[in-house]
């Protein structure tokens, strides 16, 4: 259960004043020029309630790394918080972007003037930089990409996101990221290589068949072969091969037990919606910023 003010704020109105207003957080953004595609995505991240809750309560500056040369040395983080707190602990029932395109344009100039622009690249490039200026880690180690032969996943799923974490850590990752099992297996020797990546964004299939997102889901999830110019260079054959290739969820889900005093993890990779593989372990040792990450993903649709 989210708590928070930003929350607490949904149903509740602030006392009277002279100036037009609503309920917190629920304000329009002005539209200057053709930036809809700014403020829509502005609109979903607003109601993105654990990131709003973030920034509203929160001593989020003490987070920022101003070192990070991937970053704005805090500049983009502190725009957008200071736009949520307008909007969400201001008293005007719409609200104007101004400052924050323009801040936001120092960074990403093909956003600057009044033209329209795809907003998943906006989506993108604001998510990227708020997580970047909030990254925890100082100084990136070189990591190297582990594979699995599906004897195994629990611990190379484990290991590959301990390893991510290594170099990426913020609310951004708490919140919006998760991690997918790629399959794929060589139709000349069989042979099979898992790997485990961590995503923010999904590309999803369409097809005539597909009706709702579910069924877009579903689809990305179907296992297809990769043939022709597509092919994969098996390590085991030594050549290019044709293989199948699918895509899984991960899911992972922490719980106290009282019996033994131990954290422990249940993991679950899904595929097509239909649970493919459960484990139950004891995690030991890394510490519950580890195991308790979250695999939930917000699907924004614009």
């Amino acid at each position: 259960m989210v708590t928070g003010f930003a929350q607490m704020a949904r149903g509740s109105k602030r006392g009277d004043d002279s100036k037009k207003k609503s309920v917190n957080g629920v304000v329009g953004l002005n539209n200057l020029g053709n930036t809809c595609f700014m403020n829509s995505s502005i609109q979903c991240l607003s109601n993105t309630i654990p990131l709003t809750d973030y920034f509203l309560n929160h001593d989020y500056k003490h987070e920022i790394n101003k070192n990070n040369e991937f970053g704005t040395g805090g500049a983009l983080v502190l725009a957008y918080a200071e736009l949520m707190k307008e909007a969400w602990l201001g008293s005007r029932s719409v609200v104007s972007p101004k400052d924050f395109k323009r801040k936001l344009a120092r960074f990403a100039p093909r956003f600057a003037g009044t033209r329209q622009h795809d907003a998943q690249e906006f989506l993108s490039f604001l998510l990227d930089g708020i997580h970047e200026d909030l990254n925890l880690v100082i100084k990136k180690p070189y990591i190297e990409d582990i594979e699995g032969d599906g004897t195994n996943d629990e611990k190379v799923s484990m290991k590959s996101w301990q390893n991510y974490l290594m170099r990426n850590k913020s609310i951004i990752v708490d919140i919006f990221q998760g991690q997918l099992k790629c399959t794929l297996k060589c139709k000349v020797c069989s042979n099979l290589v898992v790997k485990f990546d961590p995503f923010m964004y999904l590309s999803l299939p369409l097809s005539n068949e597909t009706k709702t997102l579910d069924d877009c889901l579903k689809l990305f999830c179907e296992e297809e072969s990769l043939t022709g110019d597509n092919q994969w260079y098996c390590p085991k054959c030594k050549k290019t091969c044709g293989c199948n290739y699918a895509h899984g969820f991960v899911d992972f889900t922490s719980y106290f037990d009282s019996s033994s005093q131990e954290v422990q993890t249940g993991f679950k990779v899904w595929s097509l919606f239909e649970e493919q593989t459960t484990y139950t372990s004891q995690i030991k040792g890394l510490g519950l910023g580890y195991i308790c990450f979250s695999t939930n993903f917000v699907i924004t649709c614009l």
